[in-house]
C-alpha cells in the first residue's frame, strides 16, 4: 500500500513538472507558430491568386482552341487547314504546360521533371545507351539544381522581354479601334485585342510563377561547404561504400590467388624441378586468370549492390583499357615470350645491366638479377626493362667484378687502397692511414683498377755508369739479383717474395739501364708503395758496396772551329 502511494506521489510531481515546462515554453512556441501561420497564409494567398490567373488563361486558351477548331470546320478555314492545325497544336501544348503549372501550384510537387525524365533518353545504340545511361542520369542529377536555376532565369528574362511587345501590340490595336468605323473591322480588332490581353495575362502569370520558383530555388541553394558535406555523406553512404568494398574485393582476390600460387608451387610436381617451359606456361596463364578473376570480383560486388553507375564506369574503363591495349599487344606478347624463357634474355645467362654483369636468376613479372661479387648485388627489375637486352651463356671463370671486398687495388692515378665496400652504385677505398675515397662504380671501372691481392709485379729501372760496361750484361745482374733477394728477406718480405729477376735493358745516352722485376704474393699488397721505395734503396746499397758509379744527367757542348 505504501509503495503504491509513493508511486502515485512521484507521478503527481512528474505531471506538475511537465505542466510547468509546457506553460514556460508555450508563449515562444505559439509566437513562432503564429509567425509561420501568417507567412503561410500570405504564401497561400499569393498562390491562389496565381492559380486564379492561370484558370483564366487556361479558359482563354481553351476558347481559342475552340475558335480555331470551328474555323477549321467552317468555310473560312478552306485553304489554311495546315496553319490552323499548327496553331491548335501549339495552343494545346501551351494549355498542357499551364495545367502542369496549375497542378504544381496546387500540389507543390513538380511533375514536369518526371515527364521530362520519361521523355529524355540517350540517342545512341541500345547497348551503349544501357551502359552509359546510368552515368548520364547521375551527372544530370548532380547538375539538376544549377540547370533549373539557369532555366528559370532565362524564362523570366524571356517573359520580361515579351511583356513590352504585348503592351505595344495592345496599344496599337487601341489606336486602330479609335479610328475604325466599320463594324466588322471593329469586331475583329476587339477580338484580337482580347487575344493579346489574354496573352498579356498569361505571360505575366507565367513570369510571376517563374520568379517565385526562382526565388524558391535560390533560397534552397546551399553553400560550398554544405554541398561538399552532403556530397561526402551521400558518397560514403552509397557509392563510397560500394567503391571501397569493390576495391577490397579486388585486392583480396589478387592476394588469395598469389597465396594459392605459392601453395601450388609447393605441392605441384612440375614446380619441384627446374623451371621448365610447362612451369612457365602455367605461371603466365595463372597470372592472366588472376587478373580476370580480380576484375570479375569488382563487377560481382557492384552487381550485387545494384550500383549501375559504378558498374557502367568500370565497364567503360575496361573497354577503354581493351581499346588502348591494341597497340600494346606486341609488347605484351614479347614480355610473355621472355617469361616463357623463349626470348632474347634467358634464365641462368649473363646480361649487362647499367654497365655491370648480372646473372638472370629468375625471369618473372619482376625479374631477379644477381651479381654475387657486389654488396647488395641483387636487383629486381620489371620485365619490360629486359626488352632491349641480350643475354649470353656464363663462362667458366666469368669475371663478375675486378675486386672483392677486402682486396687491395691500385688505380691509374696511383691511388692505392683496400676495398671496404663495393655496390652496384659506389666503391669505397680505405687508404693507408685510414682515409677513405669513394668513387662511383662507373668511375672505379674506368680507372682500370689493378687487383694486388691476387699477386703483383714491380718493374723498377736502375742505371749504372758506362765504366761498368764490362760487367753489365752478366756479372752485375747476377749480383743485383742475389743482393735484392737477401735485402728483402732481411726486411721481412722473404715469405711474400716469389721471385726476383734482373736483366740488362738498354744502353742509354748517359747510363747503362737495368730492369728489376720483383713478383710478390697478394699478402704483400698493403706494402705495394713501400716496396717501390725499398728495392731502389737496396740497389743503391749494392752500388756503394761494389764501388759502382751511379750516373747523373750530363750536358755536353760541341764546339766547332771558326
Amino acid at each position: 500500500m505504501k509503495k503504491t502511494v509513493c508511486i502515485r506521489k512521484h507521478l503527481t510531481w512528474l505531471s506538475v513538472c511537465i505542466i510547468v515546462l509546457t506553460l514556460f515554453f508555450t508563449p515562444s512556441v505559439f509566437a513562432e507558430d503564429e509567425k509561420d501561420v501568417f507567412s503561410r497564409k500570405g504564401e497561400i494567398q499569393n498562390r491562389l491568386k496565381n492559380m486564379s490567373m492561370l484558370i483564366k488563361s487556361i479558359d482563354n486558351i481553351s476558347k481559342e482552341i475552340e475558335d480555331r477548331q470551328m474555323d477549321l470546320q467552317s468555310q473560312t478555314g478552306i485553304g489554311r487547314e495546315e496553319d490552323l492545325r499548327i496553331e491548335i497544336r501549339g495552343l494545346s501544348i501551351r494549355k498542357e504546360e499551364m495545367e502542369a503549372v496549375f497542378n504544381q501550384l496546387a500540389t507543390d510537387v513538380d511533375t514536369r521533371k518526371d515527364q521530362e525524365d520519361k521523355k529524355s533518353g540517350v540517342d545512341w545504340q541500345r547497348e551503349l545507351k544501357e551502359l552509359i545511361g546510368p552515368l548520364i542520369r547521375e551527372v544530370k542529377k548532380i547538375t539538376a539544381h544549377p540547370r533549373e536555376i539557369e532555366k528559370l532565369r532565362n524564362q523570366v528574362e524571356a517573359y520580361e522581354t515579351q511583356l513590352p511587345r504585348i503592351e505595344k501590340a495592345i496599344q496599337n490595336i487601341e489606336t486602330l479601334l479609335s479610328h475604325a468605323q466599320e463594324d466588322q473591322l471593329v469586331a475583329k480588332l476587339k477580338q484580337y485585342r482580347q487575344i493579346w490581353k489574354n496573352r498579356f495575362d498569361e505571360v505575366k502569370t507565367n513570369m510571376n510563377i517563374s520568379r517565385r520558383q526562382l526565388d524558391q530555388r535560390l533560397g534552397q541553394r546551399k553553400t560550398v561547404s554544405e554541398s561538399a558535406r552532403d556530397f561526402m555523406q551521400l558518397f560514403f553512404k552509397s557509392r563510397g561504400r560500394n567503391l571501397i568494398v569493390a576495391f577490397f574485393s579486388f585486392v583480396f582476390t589478387i592476394a588469395f590467388f598469389f597465396f594459392l600460387h605459392g601453395f601450388i608451387k609447393k605441392i605441384s610436381p612440375i614446380h619441384r624441378n627446374e623451371r621448365s617451359i610447362y612451369t612457365r606456361l602455367f605461371d603466365v596463364l595463372y597470372y592472366l586468370v588472376t587478373i580476370i578473376a580480380a576484375m570479375l570480383s569488382v563487377f560481382a560486388v557492384l552487381y550485387l549492390f545494384g550500383d549501375w553507375l559504378l558498374l557502367s564506369i568500370a565497364a567503360i574503363f575496361l573497354i577503354g583499357m581493351g581499346w588502348a591495349s591494341k597497340q600494346a599487344i606486341p609488347l605484351v606478347w614479347t614480355q610473355a615470350r621472355l617469361m616463357l624463357n623463349l626470348g632474347p634474355v634467358r634464365e641462368g645467362e649473363l646480361v649487362i645491366y647499367r654497365g655491370l654483369p648480372f646473372e638472370v636468376a629468375q625471369l618473372n613479372i619482376y625479374t631477379r638479377l644477381v651479381n654475387r661479387a657486389l654488396d647488395g648485388g641483387e636487383r629486381k627489375i620489371p620485365i619490360k626493362d629486359l626488352l632491349d637486352m641480350r643475354s649470353r651463356p656464363i663462362a667458366k671463370d666469368e669475371p663478375w667484378f675486378p675486386t672483392n671486398r677486402g682486396d687491395w687495388a691500385v688505380l691509374n692515378d696511383r691511388t692505392h687502397g683496400r676495398v671496404v665496400v663495393q655496390t652496384p652504385e659506389a666503391v669505397k677505398l680505405e687508404l693507408l692511414g685510414g682515409a677513405v675515397v669513394t668513387l662511383t662504380t662507373e668511375d672505379f671501372l674506368s680507372s682500370s683498377p689493378q687487383n694486388l691481392s691476387r699477386g703483383f709485379r714491380l718493374w723498377i729501372p736502375f742505371g749504372l755508369d758506362y765504366s761498368c760496361k764490362d760487367q753489365i750484361t752478366e756479372t752485375i745482374p747476377s749480383i743485383f739479383q742475389q743482393e735484392i733477394i737477401s735485402g728483402l728477406k732481411a726486411k721481412g718480405f722473404g715469405d711474400r717474395l716469389e721471385q726476383v729477376l734482373v736483366q740488362f735493358k738498354i744502353a742509354g745516352p748517359n747510363s747503362l739501364d737495368l730492369e728489376i722485376l720483383a713478383d710478390f704474393t697478394g699478402e704483400a699488397a698493403p706494402d705495394y708503395e713501400i716496396l717501390q721505395r725499398i728495392i731502389p734503396g737496396i740497389c743503391v746499397d749494392i752500388c756503394n758496396k761494389n764501388n759502382w758509379v751511379i750516373p747523373v744527367n750530363q750536358v755536353r757542348v760541341h764546339m766547332t772551329n771558326p
